[in-house]
């Protein structure tokens, strides 16, 4: 009976390891906490959309350039649905 423990011992220990994971993993999306570095990502690519839209002429802290960095953002948001992200 201790021989099958001991030979079980290995699965035993890799499925607590994949639990413990499992668990961060619950616990951390149901804290409502982004990936490291993600909220860095998002301000770069608001700051490339702001840069590409005053590039077509348009003012800085107008509605016509909130307006353009917003369709950048629907249209970044059906591309990413297109391909299944």
């Amino acid at each position: 009976m201790l021989e099958n423990t001991k030979l079980n011992q290995p699965v035993v220990i890799v499925s607590m390891a994949i639990g413990a994971v499992a668990l961060v993993c619950v616990i951390i999306s149901s804290t409502g906490l982004r990936p490291f570095g993600e909220a860095e990502m998002l301000q770069q690519i608001e700051r490339e959309d702001s840069q590409l839209c005053q590039k077509f002429g348009m003012q800085v802290e107008t509605q016509k350039l909130l307006d353009c960095v917003s369709d950048l953002g629907d249209l970044r948001d059906r591309h990413l649905r297109l391909v299944g992200y």
